[in-house]
Order: C-alpha cells, then structure tokens, then sequence
C-alpha cells in the first residue's frame, strides 16, 4: 500500500504541470507568432464588394506613403520639402523681378514728364496681364495729360481686362471707367453685358464707390458709354458723314433703345454720349432737324442737353436758354435748363457769371429756377470752385440749398481729383 501511495504523488503534479502548459499555450503562441492583419469586419470594406484593396481609383492622386506600408517616409517628406523651397525662390525670383521693373517704370514715366514723348510709348508697351495692376500703382502718381491718361487705362483695359476694371473700382480709382475703352476694343459683348447688368443705384458696392471718388452717377455712365460707343461702331469723320453717319445713326439709336427698355439711366447717358457725335459731324440745322425727329422724351432730353453743353450756342448762349424754356416736356425742359445755365455759370460768350446770378434770384420760384440754380452752380465750378461754394451757400431754401452744396463739392472733389486715385 505504501508502495502505491507513493506512486500516486508524481501522477498528481504531472496533471498540475499540463494544466498549466495548456493554460498558458495561446499567450505562448501570441508572443512567437508574427503580427498579422486582422481581416477587416465591416462589409463596405470587403474586397469582394470594393474590388481590391490597393487598387487606385482612376485619376485619383497617388496616395501618401503610410507608415508600415514598406514606403521611405524621409524620402517623401524631402520632396515636398524640396518643392516648397522651389516655390518659395520662385516667388523670391518674382518679387525681384518686379521690383526691378517698377525702378524701370519710374524712369520711364521721369523721362516722360522730362518731356521724352518716346519713354511714355515705351512704358505702354511693357504692360502685361500679369504685371498691369503693378504698371497701375506705378503711374498713379505720375503727372500726365488727359489724353496720356486715356491711353494708359486703355492700355490698362486691353492687358486686364473686365477683372482689372472691376480691382480699379474696388480700390475707388476714379478714372476706372477710362479702363473699359481698351477691354471693350478687344471683348465688346463682354464689356456690354457688364455695362448692361451694372447697378449704379441699388448696388452697395458701386455706392460706395461713387462716393469714394467723388462722381455723380450720370457722370460715370456717361464715361462708361464713351468708352463703349465706339466698339459699336466707330462714328464717322466730318468730311464724309453722309451714308456713313446714317449708318452709324441707325446702330446707336438701336442700341440707344435696347438700353432705355432696360435702364433709362444708361439710354439716356448713351444718348448724350451719340448726341455729342452727330454735334462733331453735322451743323447746327441739321442737329436740330435730327432732335425733332425723336420721339421719346427722355431721349430727347439727353440730347438736348448734350447739344447744349458741347458748345452748340456757345456764340449765343442765352439763345440755349431759350430753347430750354420753349420745350413743353417736363424732363427735356429741366434737362435743358440746367445745361443752359451750366453754360453761363462757366462764362461761356464772355458772359461774366455773377450777372447770371441776379437774374437767377429774379426767376419765380419753381422747377425751372431750381434746375437753373442746379446748372449755373455746376457751370460756375469749372469758372471759379469757391465762388461756387460761396453761391451755392446763400440759396435761401434750406432743402435745396443744402442738395446744391452737396453736388457743388463732389464736383469740385472730383475736379480736382480728390478721393480719385
């Protein structure tokens, strides 16, 4: 028995020992066997359903190297590295280059003012789309002549385009619409369209606008329609007006009349606008009998006023106010009056301004003083801007004293070119 006994002991901790080994089998085994993927358990990503897992999806971008994917993070990292350091010298590169064209403009444009017509053409002829905002900051505070100012915002127009005209607006560059001449001669519809969708009245940012530079709403449209009129087609010379302005009088009154069904506003500027035209061509005789052949009022308001104000009676100036007085149509009459008188404000006929204005104060009270009032104040800007403000100043009603004061100081601000560039 004590034999037996002795025997059972060892069976026992063999038992022991193999219970152990079993329990600890799958720890064994999880630390010696490799690491593997599990398989993945959601069903969007089965190869089965998404086709093969490493396949790229056509025109996808390569995928960044992942960590573990057998791929040298370091060398990925120093290409992007690499390329970032050859944008950041190309840049550099830019900036120099730049800055070196804009010390050659300077020169150029000093030349210029030296009196070295040749210079100002070679600045012109260096303006680019990419560079034509940077020609812009160059010559804003360059002394040049109206016409030398037109050719550079032509230039400007041609080379940016619609984009550069809207920046110029942006920045409250007063002289942005001189821009569309050049844009409007490479894309006329273009041009058009915006002209025809452009909001003077109800658009903040055009508000804004207007009142950074210092211009009326009537004057804008009327250097926008300038500038546009001849993409339409070009009005003809003098010497052989004849088949060639009937020609060109048919296309602007046609488009005259597209622009009064959409904004009488802008029929009207380019009405004044084409008005200024057939005054270059044609006599006095035949402007007239051209005017009464228009029907509507608005119109003929537009025209009048512009055939007033390019200088028709300049011989005989109180002879505008006559014609002025004789229209029956509310709006062609106080259209028409306000130009007379702009007249006379601005000593046209050697007529000496402060006479006008006693004779003014003597006018009944009533729309025609007032729009006579309106025009002599503007007029009288052009003559003497303080004797305007001084003038405008002692108009007894209130209200509209206070309405001419406004409008003789944007006047002033915009001829001296305040708040412009």
């Amino acid at each position: 028995m004590s034999r037996f006994a002795h025997n059972a002991k060892p069976e026992k901790s063999y038992k022991g020992i193999l219970v152990i080994l079993c329990a600890l089998a799958p720890i064994v085994v999880g630390i010696l066997m490799p690491n593997r993927d599990k398989a993945p358990k959601t069903a969007s990503s089965s190869p089965s359903q998404t086709g093969s897992a490493t396949a790229p999806q056509p025109g996808a971008p390569d995928a960044p190297a992942l960590s573990g994917s057998g791929v040298d993070l370091t060398r990925f990292d120093a290409r992007a590295r690499a390329e970032q350091r050859d944008a950041l010298r190309e840049l550099k590169a830019s900036e120099f280059r730049m800055d070196s064209e804009r010390e050659e403009w300077s020169l150029l444009l000093q030349r210029h003012a030296d009196g070295d017509k040749a210079a100002f053409e070679e600045f012109l002829g260096a303006i680019t789309p990419e560079n034509a905002m940077a020609a812009w900051e160059t010559a804003r505070g360059a002394k040049l002549s109206p016409e030398d100012r037109g050719r550079l915002y032509r230039t400007l127009g041609m080379a940016g385009g619609g984009d550069l005209v809207n920046r110029l607006i942006g920045l409250s560059d007063r002289d942005a619409a001189l821009a569309v001449k050049g844009w409007a001669e490479l894309e006329p519809a273009a041009a058009m369209d915006w002209f025809r969708q452009l909001d003077v009245r109800g658009d903040p940012r055009m508000q804004e606008y207007l009142a950074a530079s210092n211009l009326i709403p009537e004057s804008f449209l009327d250097r926008i329609s300038d500038a546009l009129l001849d993409s339409v087609g070009q009005a003809p010379n003098a010497s052989d007006a004849d088949d060639a302005g009937s020609a060109f009088a048919n296309n602007a009154a046609r488009l005259v009349e597209s622009l009064m069904a959409e904004d009488p506003r802008k029929g009207e500027a380019m009405m004044r606008e084409v008005t200024e035209r057939f005054v270059k061509l044609y006599d006095s005789d035949a402007v007239a009998d051209w005017f009464n052949q228009l029907d509507d009022p608005s119109v003929q308001g537009a025209a009048i006023q512009r055939i007033i104000e390019a200088g028709t009676f300049k011989d005989d100036p109180f002879q505008a106010v006559d014609v002025a007085l004789s229209l029956d149509d509310p709006k062609s009459r106080g259209n028409a009056i306000s130009a007379a008188f702009g007249q006379l404000g601005g000593g046209v006929g050697g007529i000496d301004p402060g006479s006008i204005a006693e004779q003014i104060n003597a006018m009944p009270a009533g729309r025609d003083k007032d729009f006579a009032i309106n025009g002599y104040a503007h007029g009288l800007v052009g003559k003497s801007p303080e004797a305007a403000l001084q003038w405008a100043g002692s108009i007894t009603d209130e209200g509209f004293r206070e309405t001419v004061v406004r409008n003789v100081t944007r006047r002033i601000g915009a001829q001296s070119g305040t708040g412009g560039n």
